[in-house]
């Protein structure tokens, strides 16, 4: 009785609502639309951050080659990787000061039991203060790190374009991977970089379909680094592709783009936060960085799930 009277009552207020802005410019109704999608995201911050306090405990024990212990951080006052010290890159690229220290702070804990392997690179800025972080670790001695990329320019990526490189800005659905390998030739003695594409449309455009769909034939994965668009069917592709490789409990998987979803007004596209609800019970939320997109999750076991060997 009492769940079919509040059932009614929604139902009531619903109808209200949709009556009320009908009526209202829709300016106003747009600007309401946007406070409410805020207060939702603020929301949903703060449920993070409280069952980021309840279950630290249960993050497996891993130490960085400098002896820190792996917490989690989900949007806290204190992050570790501000205080990192950083090398600047005059490469090109998108990424905030706090993420590229990020990246550099999560590569010290890199243990040697896995491969790193980076999904989307562009110019190389993103490469290169990850190798700035590896090199600095004596367990990364001996590896690479694989680097995938589609290497397709799309007219969204003009804007990112540095003005003393501008006139060497790509036509759309050329190839950029000569630039990368030029941004990155200091360091390419420690990659492996390999043109491979995630889906048959990226960004509105069709994708060359003579470039290699992408595969994994090594060996166990520790560490990946993600950053190839937010729709479904990118982040279902790689996932599909790499899960085999992951190692429970062990591989760590950073999401450069994952709070794009908190944009305001949402976009259509991004669907990061979806892909990772779906996949909640084998992802889980480590590090939510406060000064740009990035989160990073631990791989978990699922039932069933057979231990990767190299």
């Amino acid at each position: 009785m009492l769940s079919s009277v509040r059932y009614r009552l929604r139902g009531m207020v619903r109808n209200s609502v949709r009556w009320i802005a009908r009526r209202l410019p829709s300016s106003i109704v747009t600007q309401a639309a946007n406070s409410l999608l805020s207060s939702y995201n603020f929301a949903d911050e703060l449920q993070r951050m409280q069952q980021a306090d309840r279950v630290t405990t249960q993050i497996p024990e891993m130490s960085s080659f400098r002896g820190e212990r792996l917490q989690q951080y989900v949007l806290a006052s204190i992050e570790p990787w501000t205080r990192f010290p950083l090398t600047p890159t005059t490469i090109p690229g998108m990424l905030t000061r706090a993420e590229e220290k990020y990246y550099t702070w999560i590569a010290g804990f890199y243990e040697g039991v896995g491969d790193v392997v980076e999904i989307g690179a562009w110019l190389g800025r993103s490469t290169s203060v990850l190798v700035q972080g590896l090199l600095k670790n004596p367990k990364f001695s001996g590896h690479k790190l694989h680097v995938f990329d589609g290497f397709t320019w799309f007219e969204t990526m003009n804007k990112w374009m540095p003005s003393d490189m501008r006139s060497r800005t790509p036509q759309v659905g050329e190839s950029f991977e000569h630039l990368f390998r030029e941004q990155t030739a200091e360091f390419a003695e420690h990659l492996d970089c390999r043109r491979m594409r995630l889906a048959a449309n990226f960004g509105g455009c069709l994708c060359d379909d003579t470039i290699p769909e992408l595969t994994w034939s090594g060996g166990p994965i520790e560490l990946l680094f993600i950053d190839c668009g937010g729709t479904l069917d990118v982040n279902e592709t790689w996932f599909r592709a790499l899960e085999k490789s992951f190692i429970p409990n062990r591989t760590l998987i950073v999401m450069q783009d994952w709070q794009n979803f908190k944009s305001v007004p949402y976009p259509c596209w991004v669907h990061t936060k979806q892909f990772t609800d779906l996949h909640a019970d084998r992802l889980r939320l480590l590090h939510e960085i406060k000064e740009g997109g990035i989160a990073c999750f631990l791989y978990t076991s699922p039932a069933g799930h057979r231990q990767p060997t190299g």
